[in-house]
């Protein structure tokens, strides 16, 4: 049946998508994303309900099934425990437990790829660098809300998704946050 339109982080109505958390996804055209092994940076605003047992969504991600030859931001939680970000490479996966995200409030999440290095930013904040190897030079799959496997499908709201070609540094991180962050902040 596909995501829901719902009102974004900023109370504008039929602006963000409402993910049911059983078979909504958006799968997205392969071509406009960057290929290769070339920098850069996606960002995502999302809010979360608390989950219960749902182990693994994805936000986005795109690439083929295969060792460093994806890009996936995913979201997981156990039963009772705080919802988590993780980035992955396919098998390469690295769990971000520094900020609960399951509070039923917007969050942001970039994450940059530079020089072989990525970085993860929470709400503005950076939170997790490392090595990261990636060849994005096909595409099996690109999506918003689940991934093309039907159990890791996101329950909660995406509002806006951004990709560039390059990465951005950590001023514009930090002045991309302030730019979109919810007006009440």
């Amino acid at each position: 049946n596909g995501p829901l339109l719902v009102e974004d982080r900023n109370g504008v109505p039929n602006s963000a998508y409402s993910f049911d958390g059983k078979d909504d996804r958006i799968e997205t055209p392969q071509k406009n994303f960057p290929t290769g092994k070339v920098d850069r940076t996606t960002s995502i605003w999302f809010r979360l309900p608390d989950r219960g047992n749902k182990p693994l969504a994805v936000l986005w991600g795109a690439g083929l099934a295969a060792p460093q030859k994806l890009v996936a931001i995913q979201i997981g939680q156990s039963i009772g425990g705080p919802a988590v970000l993780s980035t992955d490479s396919y098998a390469n996966r690295v769990v971000i437990k520094s900020v609960p995200l399951n509070d039923s409030e917007w969050h942001n999440v970039i994450w940059v790829l530079a020089d072989g290095t990525a970085k993860t930013y929470i709400d503005g904040k950076e939170v997790e660098a490392r090595p990261f190897t990636v060849d994005t030079s096909a595409y099996e799959f690109s999506n918003i809300g689940g991934s093309h496997k039907s159990d890791q499908t996101l329950l909660g709201e995406i509002d806006d998704v951004r990709i560039y070609s390059r990465a951005l540094s950590d001023e514009q991180v930090k002045a991309l946050y302030d730019l979109e962050k919810p007006k009440a902040e």
